[in-house]
């Protein structure tokens, strides 16, 4: 009777705890299985041959393909390398710091055979009245003038004539004006060959006008003087333009 009566209380005691901590068990139980489970897992993916995937087919396939082809390529030689050779210098070039003296002494002879070009005189042309140069052109140079008591440029060459004196046109051209100006008296104004003649100092009463055409030689008026240079002796005031700049008449009067 002892017996049974301890059996059931040990079932009991049993029953209780297992109530009690049953579920605990149960959660220990699945881990362990779970754990079991992994460790087989990996240990049969360790064991088995790895099979190459499909890329490292292709991939080894490509390779061996190129490796095949390479060593079916004959070989190559290496071509000798090839250096420019240096070009022969010119005979002149080579030449040219012996020949230095002798082409020297070869342009000297040369410049002393031929002559300096000297500028050509300009054609001499008809003088406009008959008479000596007074006064000649200064160019930059300023001269006293005697009538205004200043100092001043000359910008033509005085040919001494008594009044009255018949002017002639010097050459072929053009009357391109005819005025009367406060220093000069009355001026005629000729265009001959991109030239301009200024003859100042005629009386008023002039035998051309403006747009006529002369000849060398044709009269253009006769002599006054003018107002700017009348204390001296009587004499035309003659001058020469060209491209708008004062030039020397006198190169034109020989």
């Amino acid at each position: 009777m002892n017996k049974d009566k301890g059996r059931r209380v040990a079932m009991e005691q049993m029953k209780r705890f297992l109530k009690q901590k049953g579920l605990y068990f149960a959660l220990l139980g699945c881990i362990a299985l779970a754990c079991a489970a992994c460790f087989w897992a990996i240990r049969d993916a360790m064991t088995q041959p790895e099979t190459p995937t499909q890329e490292e087919e292709l991939w080894n396939q490509s390779s061996q393909t190129v490796t095949g082809q390479v060593e079916d390529l004959p070989e190559t030689t290496a071509k000798p390398e090839t250096t420019a050779s240096p070009k022969p210098q010119s005979s002149s070039a080579a030449s040219s710091g012996q020949s230095t003296s002798g082409t020297a002494s070869s342009e000297a002879a040369v410049s002393d055979s031929v002559p300096e070009s000297s500028p050509q005189p300009a054609d001499s042309l008809i003088w406009p009245v008959e008479g000596s140069i007074l006064q000649g052109f200064s160019g930059d140079e300023l001269i006293y003038n005697e009538t205004l008591k200043d100092w001043r440029t000359h910008n033509g060459v005085d040919i001494a004539s008594p009044q009255g004196t018949l002017v002639v046109a010097m050459e072929d051209g053009t009357i391109t004006a005819v005025y009367s100006d406060a220093l000069w008296g009355t001026v005629v104004e000729q265009e001959a060959g991109g030239k301009i003649w200024r003859y100042c100092g005629l009386e008023s009463e002039v035998r051309v006008a403006a747009g006529d055409s002369v000849a060398a030689g044709d009269t253009l008026g006769r002599l006054l003087t003018g107002d700017a240079e009348s204390s001296g002796e009587s004499h035309l005031h003659l001058e020469l333009l060209r491209d708008g700049r004062y030039q020397d008449p006198g190169t034109y009067l020989k």
